[in-house]
C-alpha cells in the first residue's frame, strides 16, 4: 500500500510523519493539548495499532515539543499517526 499523507479510516485521522509534524505545529500555535499519538501499519485491509511506538502523555501541557520529537524519532518505520488532542476531543 502507497504511503497516503493523511487518511480517514474508521472517523480517525492518520497521518505520515511529515504530516503529524505539521498538525502538531498547528496544536502548538492554538495551544492545543496533545495527550497521545497512536501508531499504526496500515494496509488496504488492515489497521493494525503498533503499541511500541505510541505514547501516552496523559494530563500533561506544553507536550508540543515532545510529540515532535516522538514522530521525528519514528519516521524511518513507515508509520501512520493518531494525534489525540483536546480538538479531536470537541470533535467526537
Amino acid at each position: 500500500m502507497a504511503m497516503d499523507h493523511h487518511l480517514q479510516r474508521g472517523g480517525i485521522h492518520f497521518y505520515n510523519s511529515s504530516e503529524a509534524l505539521k498538525q502538531i505545529a498547528i496544536l502548538k500555535t492554538n495551544r492545543t493539548t496533545i495527550h497521545g499519538i497512536d501508531s499504526f501499519k496500515l494496509t488496504t485491509s488492515q489497521t493494525q495499532p503498533i503499541l511500541e511506538h505510541s505514547i501516552d502523555y496523559g494530563c500533561s501541557t506544553n507536550n508540543w515539543n515532545h510529540a515532535a520529537a516522538f514522530i521525528e524519532s519514528k519516521a524511518d518505520l513507515e508509520l501512520m499517526f493518531e494525534i489525540i488532542s483536546a480538538e479531536s476531543d470537541s470533535t467526537n
